[in-house]
């Protein structure tokens, strides 16, 4: 399998947060993770990404083990990205600028921000900064620079929450589509059960432990 987790545990303050947490998914693919607050949802995008480290468990991706007993890959060597709900954008910089933060290799660099500016509809905005872009806008800004570098995995923590819901259907159904195209596997937090069922190949609840 693409991507498996096996018996990942994480403590906080003597509590156990997350409990011998299992799953696996197929290269592409969209897992969502639901659960009340405090489940610890977020906690294991945090863990997945390197912020947080787990007590115990094994996590492989791509066949490279990521974490085990004897082996932690630094975050940034990971190759996994991660979107909150808040843009995170740097308000210093425009929209191009804010994309090619994201592209590591200098490989081609120019023509990969101008094929993903065409993809998230943003060519013709790519000058603009932050303050003078919609919320909608911003999101597909903090969207684009997380799949500009073709993460192997890519953690969304909520990323439409901050939006009304036509808009977030529209924006979420494009970016599952560009995710395709990337062929970037996706682990979806949400509250939206009905949005976790819609767009996803497993659903995973996470029960709060007290």
């Amino acid at each position: 399998m693409y991507l498996d987790i096996k018996n990942l545990s994480f403590k906080y303050d003597q509590i156990n947060i997350i409990d011998s947490f299992n799953m696996s998914a197929p290269k592409g693919s969209i897992t969502t993770i639901i659960g009340e607050s405090g489940s610890g949802k977020s906690t294991l995008l945090r863990i997945l990404a390197g912020l947080n480290n787990s007590q115990t468990g094994i996590f492989t991706l791509d066949n490279q083990i990521v974490f085990n007993e004897y082996k932690n890959v630094e975050t940034h060597k990971r190759k996994i990205g991660l979107v909150f709900q808040d843009y995170t954008l740097f308000p210093h910089l425009n929209i191009e600028q804010n994309i090619a933060f994201g592209i590591h290799s200098k490989h081609k660099k120019k023509e990969r921000i101008q094929s993903i500016l065409k993809m998230v509809e943003l060519e013709n905005d790519a000058h603009k900064y932050p303050y003078e872009c919609s919320g909608g806008m911003q999101q597909r800004v903090a969207l684009a620079r997380a799949i500009a570098n073709q993460p192997k995995l890519l953690l969304l923590d909520e990323p439409f929450s901050n939006l009304d819901q036509d808009l977030k259907i529209r924006l979420r159904d494009q970016f599952i589509s560009w995710a395709k195209q990337e062929e970037i596997t996706l682990i979806w937090v949400t509250h939206d059960m009905e949005e976790a069922y819609a767009i996803s190949n497993q659903v995973i609840e996470l029960i709060k432990k007290i």
